[in-house]
């Protein structure tokens, strides 16, 4: 079978509809075709099935045989080794693509988050700050872009104003980016302005961004609050979700005695 409009038809259904239906046919139409372009799409089944390290070796072979398809082949792969934490290797795939394409969003935005992952704040910072200069992002590419920011100001530089506003830019682009209330939540708890924290953790559970730790920050705006029977309610839930971690264990303890 030849890699065609036809396949891909194809392949997209099985995606949708069976995985493993979809592995299967791709490595058929590998056997019956020896296109090394066919490799990529077995790789995205494997880190479909959260196989990465079949989707690695899977692409390299695809590479080495000089796929036409490289630059779809290298975004999996550097999506691959990320996922294995082998941050250093997915970032030097991910510096090749953006030599390909400086204006990545998809690109970018990987190796912001590899940076964070290596400690390397400051270069996930003007990466950020390079892109969002470049003007080519839509409002909801900005706004991502505008929170991850906000993030390595908050969580990894203790820069609060500079989160804040951050945090503020990304929402007047899109109300709906349920991260920038998350980090507006945390920012004001920070400052112990804890009735404003849960105003923002609520609206990013409307938004379907109800982890574990934003009812375990939930529940220590409670506590703060002194208003224990309610900072219980939200212990329980995250301790539902998680039994074995001691920090809600020791806070519902804590709490119980107040």
């Amino acid at each position: 079978m030849d890699l065609n409009k036809e396949f891909l038809e194809k392949y997209n259904d099985l995606m949708n509809e069976d995985v493993e239906l979809a592995l299967e046919f791709s490595l058929n139409a590998l056997k019956e075709s020896n296109n090394a372009d066919f490799y990529a799409y077995i790789a995205d089944c494997y880190m479909s099935l959260d196989d990465f390290d079949k989707a690695v070796n899977t692409l390299k072979i695809g590479l080495s045989n000089n796929c036409s398809n490289s630059t779809y082949a290298k975004s999996l792969l550097g999506e691959s080794l990320f996922y294995l934490n082998n941050f250093e290797e997915s970032k030097s795939v991910f510096e090749n693509l953006k030599l390909e394409n400086p204006n990545s969003f998809f690109v970018t935005a990987y190796l912001i988050d590899i940076n964070i992952n290596l400690n390397k704040y400051e270069e996930a910072i003007k990466l950020g700050i390079d892109i969002l200069k470049s003007n080519v992002l839509d409002s909801n590419d900005t706004a991502y872009i505008l929170v991850n920011l906000g993030w390595i100001n908050l969580k990894y530089l203790n820069n609060k104003d500079k989160a804040l506003e951050y945090f503020n830019k990304a929402l007047e682009l899109d109300k709906n980016i349920g991260r920038a209330y998350i980090g507006l939540a945390e920012y004001y708890f920070s400052i112990e302005d804890y009735n404003s924290a849960l105003v923002n953790y609520e609206k990013a559970i409307d938004l379907q961004e109800g982890t574990i730790d934003v009812y375990f920050g939930i529940a220590m705006c409670y506590k703060a609050l002194k208003q224990y029977d309610d900072a219980l309610s939200y212990l329980h839930i995250v301790h539902d979700a998680d039994n074995t971690n001691e920090i809600y264990i020791k806070e519902i303890r804590e709490i119980e005695n107040l």
